[in-house]
């Protein structure tokens, strides 16, 4: 019998009766309801009116119904799970090392834009850190170690597990090496010429180091201009540490020497501390420079690269990536997989502000070099350089023109210094800090574990200069204030465009060794004594 029913399907995606709904749109559906009349009432009629009219709301939105299944449009669907974090590297480097206090920069994905917690941990001694707002974002988090954790402070030398904990979850675990900090007072430094000499006296040199492992290194001296030419010489001498010892290796031993002349260059190493090298390769870096002495000033974009053999010799030299312009007087730095090449003179003689960067890739080779999007407030050059924690700092050096690297006259020197924090390979803007206390340029600059040395070069008042200062890094990256040494605490070597170093490895109970290269004098003589503190 008819009764203007059907049976009421509930296989479908609504309970009504068995028409085709993948061609049903939603004003026959309507209609068809109405000619039905299922409920009988004229009340239900109408209450059931309104609610499939809310239904027919869903046709309009999405189209029909189908027997594939839909999220129902009366709930919104639900948002996606967070994903699980994933720490690729610290530091952009692959044996990633640190002091207590500093800031570190954790690699990744998925983090996230909110901050969530950096658990640092040795054993059961844990310490959850949540990072500032403004050092979190979905691949990148700026944290400070910390020197403890739940239970007491982190044992040092040592290991700490770093781990990414968000919404999403617990990321892979990454080792970070703590490293201990020398015991160093700068009042108690002694120093020495007695180190083997360099075998022909050299200005505008270059020198670099290389740990070999924990208790050897390499130290390399590259280029640099004797009296009658620049060189391409290149000379490496050992580093070793017994106990309490720090010995230094005997004669200079020559290795694959430059493809080209170079004096007044800048010259890196990099190794798995510092970039995304595997453990146990090494490369070092000479970058820019004069050609030809009798250049004035001249000035080179070619970037050169050697690996660092088992021995310490040099594998062949291989031209790289190179600058975007020739420069000469420039520093450079190694820090988180990257290099930073600052300020120097141009080809004109004319000094610049711009900062070049360029990654180092795994088979040592450089990427595109880049100009960093912030400048230095000054434009400058034969000033000092470094990076430390994140940031680099530029001291001091010559803001006037020149097309006389050797010239050695008073004036056209700045005394400021700025620091800059890095974001990503770029760096933010500049900051000025502590000024030194007088005005150099040519002149060296050293840093051991957030302590710094200045010295030597030519200053506001004399064509050279053999007091030494010195000072610490804030934990806001600022210099504190500038200390002078006494002659007694100083190598006295009056030197300028002389070649610095500081060993990576130190003596048990000591402190760094430090090493002033060659350089020239007042009288335009150039140097080849090598000075070394022995104490403490």
């Amino acid at each position: 019998m008819n009764t203007g029913r059907e049976l009421i399907d509930f296989s479908g995606c609504i309970a009504f009766p068995r028409w085709n709904y993948e061609n049903l749109t939603a004003s026959s559906f309507l209609i068809r309801i109405y000619r039905r009349n299922i409920m009988g009432s004229r009340l239900r009629y109408h209450v059931l009116l309104a609610v499939i009219a809310f239904i027919a709301t869903g046709f309009v939105f999405f189209g029909g119904c189908s027997k594939k299944k839909k999220t129902p449009f009366w709930f919104p669907p639900e948002p996606a799970p967070a994903p699980v974090p994933v720490i690729e590297n610290i530091n952009s480097v692959s044996d990633p090392r640190t002091i207590v206090g500093v800031s570190i920069e954790i690699n990744g994905t998925g983090f996230g834009d909110l901050p969530g917690l950096v658990t640092f941990s040795q054993n059961t001694n844990v310490a959850e850190v949540t990072p500032d707002n403004s050092g979190w974002c979905d691949t990148s988090i700026a944290v400070a170690v910390p020197a403890s954790g739940s239970e007491n402070a982190f044992e040092v030398p040592g290991i700490l597990e770093v781990c990414v904990v968000t919404e999403g979850g617990n990321s892979n675990v990454m080792d970070l090496d703590l490293v201990q900090i020398p015991s160093f007072n700068p009042s108690n430094l002694a120093w020495d010429n007695t180190a083997t000499p360099l075998p022909e006296a050299k200005t505008g040199l270059k020198a670099a180091t290389i740990r070999a492992g924990d208790n050897s290194a390499y130290m390399y001296v590259s280029g640099g201009q004797t009296d009658t030419a620049n060189s391409q010489e290149v000379l490496f001498v050992t580093h070793d540490v017994d106990n309490t010892n720090f010995i230094l290796g005997g004669a200079w031993v020559a290795t694959s020497p430059l493809p080209v002349p170079r004096a007044f260059h800048a010259m890196v190493s990099a190794d798995s501390a510092n970039s995304p090298l595997a453990a146990g390769e090494a490369f070092v870096y000479v970058i820019g420079g004069q050609e030809n002495s009798s250049d004035a000033p001249g000035g080179t974009a070619n970037v050169y690269y050697a690996p660092v053999n088992p021995d310490g010799t040099l594998g062949n030299w291989s031209e790289t990536s190179a600058l975007p312009d020739a420069r000469l007087g420039h520093t450079a730095a190694v820090t988180k997989g990257n290099i930073y090449v600052m300020g120097g003179l141009d080809t004109d003689g004319n000094p610049t502000d711009a900062v070049f960067v360029a990654p180092i890739n795994p088979d040592g080779s450089l990427g595109s070099f880049s100009t960093a999007s912030t400048s230095m407030p000054v434009a400058v050059g034969f000033h000092a350089s470094f990076a430390f924690a994140g940031k680099l700092y530029v001291l001091g050096g010559l803001n006037g023109s020149s097309t006389d690297p050797n010239d050695y006259t008073v004036g056209s020197a700045t005394h400021n210094t700025y620091f800059a924090s890095l974001s990503g390979w770029d760096i933010e803007q500049f900051t000025p800090t502590t000024t030194l206390n007088k005005a150099r340029k040519k002149h060296v600059a050293m840093n051991a574990f957030g302590q710094i040395i200045i010295g030597e070069g030519i200053y506001s008042g004399g064509p050279t200069v053999t007091e030494m200062w010195v000072t610490f890094i804030n934990e806001d990256g600022t210099l504190d204030d500038w200390n002078a040494l006494t002659n007694f605490n100083a190598p006295n070597a009056a030197v300028f465009n002389c070649a610095a170093a500081v060993s990576p490895i130190y003596p048990e109970n000591g402190g760094p060794r430090f090493f002033l290269i060659g350089g020239m004098n007042k009288s335009g003589v150039r140097q080849s004594a090598v000075y070394m503190n022995t104490a403490p």
